[in-house]
């Protein structure tokens, strides 16, 4: 294995460690004055009334999250795309054949589970917080296109 294929496998298992994290982690959280205060995580939602923050009145866990939220089930099957394409881009061969495909399909796929806490956060009309597990897919993601460049560098 050449230098240049290690880095990029370095990097592609850095960014899926990093990213498998995300995933156990709160991606935002919205509240709107004397309305209820809404932690989102990929796999549940705690819901705390107002006015009281301390106690979560419910939560919902996943197939009742994913059934009551297209965005939760759609978030949800993004994370889940992107660690499995994300793990046979790490476990194909080096110059295999379905390289580039593999590697777009991870990028489509997270840019994806990014996106779309972006986008429900600018059509709510609640006050919203990324959460830890956002920035750090983020920063996953960040390491998925350095993999990708590296990749791409001759």
């Amino acid at each position: 294995m050449t230098h240049k294929a290690r880095v990029t496998k370095a990097l592609l298992a850095c960014g899926l460690l990093v990213y498998a994290t995300s995933v156990f982690l709160p991606w935002f959280e919205s509240s709107m004055p004397g309305g209820p205060h809404i932690i989102y995580w990929s796999f549940k939602a705690v819901i705390y009334p107002y006015p009281y923050p301390d106690f979560p009145s419910s939560q919902l866990m996943f197939f009742d999250y994913w059934c009551s939220s297209d965005m939760g089930a759609i978030f949800f099957v993004s994370q889940i795309l992107t660690f499995l394409f994300w793990l046979l881009t790490l476990l194909k061969k080096p110059e295999g054949k379905y390289e580039a495909v593999l590697l777009e399909l991870t990028l489509l796929f997270s840019a994806a589970s990014i996106g779309i806490p972006i986008v429900n956060v600018t059509n709510e009309r609640f006050i919203t917080n990324f959460g830890t597990g956002f920035w750090i897919a983020s920063i996953a993601f960040l390491l998925l296109i350095a993999s990708l460049g590296t990749s791409l560098i001759k």
